[in-house]
């Protein structure tokens, strides 16, 4: 056995080399002995001859069907690898995709809220100098007036509105903070109306309440820009707008009061 291992380390060349010497020596023993007095048998030369060539071409055989199967196990491994790579390119061009499209789209969301919240934050001071009128009016003691039509400017989103439907490849968090901020930017102007009218009390009341309202959605504007902005350049997050919730409302009322927070 370690005479058939050391004969299997040699190159393939001289393993075959020296088969057919041993071949031809064979041959050359039955012709000695058939030239010699010994005298041998015709047919048992040629059985002998017969073994003898068979054993070649089964080794031979052996050998070519062991090199096909290894060819074919490294075709095999070959393709393989080829799928893998080909699975990992396109799931890298996938991702790359998937990341334009999230980004381009929060680009898009971020331009819409800063648009927004110039509108919002024109509309505030609107209200505000709407407010001090009715409250002037009210002190001057000019004739109570009946208001029946109380007026609020409304807001759009036309990106958000064609790009709903997206919201899912962004952030679960984030996304849900885009949806709260820019859904209430969903009509036109909205007139409540009153049968029997309202006095300038009422009015100067209705005044504030807007002018609150707006004063938070311009906060609530202002931290999914943040947020928008950290996710697009790879930034803390500075928070939810239910996280941050008692931080803005303490920032917005000294807004509303035009107090600084300082005594």
């Amino acid at each position: 056995m370690e005479k058939y291992c050391n004969f299997m380390r040699l190159p393939a060349a001289l393993r075959v080399a020296l088969a057919s010497t041993l071949v031809l020596l064979c041959f050359n023993v039955l012709w000695a002995l058939r030239q010699s007095s010994w005298g041998i048998d015709q047919g048992l030369a040629t059985l002998i001859g017969a073994i003898v060539g068979l054993s070649v071409v089964a080794w031979q055989t052996q050998r070519g069907f062991k090199n096909l199967v290894g060819a074919q196990e490294a075709q095999a491994e070959l393709d393989r690898l080829a799928r893998e790579h080909a699975f990992t390119l396109q799931m890298k061009a996938d991702t790359d995709k998937a990341e334009r499209e999230r980004r381009a789209l929060l680009t898009a969301f971020w331009a819409e809220i800063i648009a927004v919240r110039s509108a919002v934050t024109e509309q505030v001071q609107a209200t505000r100098i709407w407010g001090f009128m009715i409250k002037s009016f009210m002190e001057a003691g000019r004739p109570a007036a009946r208001w029946n039509v109380f007026r609020q400017v409304g807001f759009e989103a036309p990106i958000y509105q064609a790009n709903a439907a997206k919201i899912g490849i962004v952030d679960p968090s984030l996304g849900a903070d885009i949806v709260r901020v820019l859904s209430k930017a969903n009509s036109s102007a909205i007139e409540t109306k009153f049968e029997e009218g309202i006095d300038y009390g009422t009015v100067f009341t209705l005044y504030q309440a807007r002018e609150q309202y707006l004063v938070e959605w311009i906060s609530e504007l202002n931290l999914v820009a943040s947020r928008i902005s950290a996710a697009n350049n790879g930034h803390q997050d500075p928070g939810t707008l239910e996280s941050t919730l008692v931080v803005r409302k303490a920032n917005f009322k000294f807004v509303l009061s035009g107090d600084d927070g300082k005594s």
